[in-house]
């Protein structure tokens, strides 16, 4: 399970963000490129199926495709949510990657919250909630949370037995990866396998930090750390002069100094040496980089 930096979600809503996908596929590209002889089920949203399948292209000998309703074959595409009919067309996986979660609207886990509420107690929140003139959205309410948390944590479930757990006799262990999950679907997922082994990696691989950091903005345009990231991998490595540099990427001294203490320019920067002092100090790539 990967827990690490906030920024790096892959919610419905944080994946329409370009920059949030790269990262993805950075992310996956580091996964799979330990999982030669593997068959790797990623499933994610039907929007970037397509989209995702394409960048790993460099992968397809092991991730398994987009199976068709119709037994015409594999589709270009990566599985997604909503649409992998057929029980056993993915029984080959041995690893399963969630690249997202699967999610009804709101009004559809109010509704089965109603379906199971033997107590009232669903119902008496409801009417609780009624009287507050502000109330708007059924998703807010408690009942709601933990019927989408329960619908996710079993549809994953549903999703690792679609691997080679399907087959008689298998005994070839299976991984499953989330991405910041919801803690409490993670807790009920572990209820239903309470004899595997739960690991959370709490960094993300330093290409992740890179594409996060280089693509980040804010009020609409590129970071100090962005706009020098980007530099940084077109400069050839030539000595120049910093305020030169300062004077391309229009910032000032104390902006510089700003994008310098980001973690993936410093990261980028240690092969880079100063030169000088005050207005003469200049940057070069050393010399001696391995």
């Amino acid at each position: 399970m990967q827990r690490s930096d906030t920024r790096f979600s892959v919610s419905k809503t944080a994946m329409a963000n370009k920059t949030t996908r790269n990262v993805l596929t950075v992310w996956l590209k580091n996964k799979l490129s330990g999982m030669a002889g593997h068959k790797v089920l990623v499933v994610t949203y039907k929007g970037y199926a397509k989209e995702l399948w394409d960048a790993l292209s460099e992968f397809h000998d092991r991730l398994i495709p987009l199976q068709a309703d119709d037994n015409s074959g594999p589709k270009e595409s990566l599985p997604y949510f909503g649409g992998m009919n057929g029980s056993n067309r993915y029984n080959e996986a041995d690893c399963v990657i969630c690249a997202g979660l699967g999610r009804f609207d709101s009004e559809e886990y109010f509704n089965r919250a109603l379906a199971f509420d033997f107590d009232g107690s669903a119902w008496g929140e409801f009417e609780q909630a009624c009287l507050d003139p502000s109330f708007r959205n059924t998703d807010d309410l408690a009942c709601v949370q933990k019927m989408r948390n329960l619908t996710m944590a079993r549809d994953l479930v549903q999703l690792v037995f679609r691997s080679t757990l399907r087959n008689h006799g298998g005994k070839e262990p299976v991984s499953l990866w989330l991405i910041q999950p919801p803690e409490e679907v993670v807790m009920h997922v572990r209820e239903s396998f309470r004899d595997c082994q739960h690991d959370e990696i709490s960094e993300l691989p330093f290409e992740c930090l890179y594409e996060l950091a280089a693509g980040r903005t804010f009020q609409g345009k590129p970071t100090h750390a962005s706009k020098l990231l980007k530099w940084l991998a077109d400069w050839d490595g030539s000595p120049i002069l910093i305020a030169e540099v300062q004077g391309q990427l229009g910032m000032k001294p104390g902006q510089w100094k700003e994008a310098r203490k980001n973690a993936a320019v410093k990261e980028t920067s240690k092969h880079i040496e100063t030169d000088g002092s005050g207005k003469n100090c200049k940057i070069k790539r050393s010399e001696n980089v391995e």
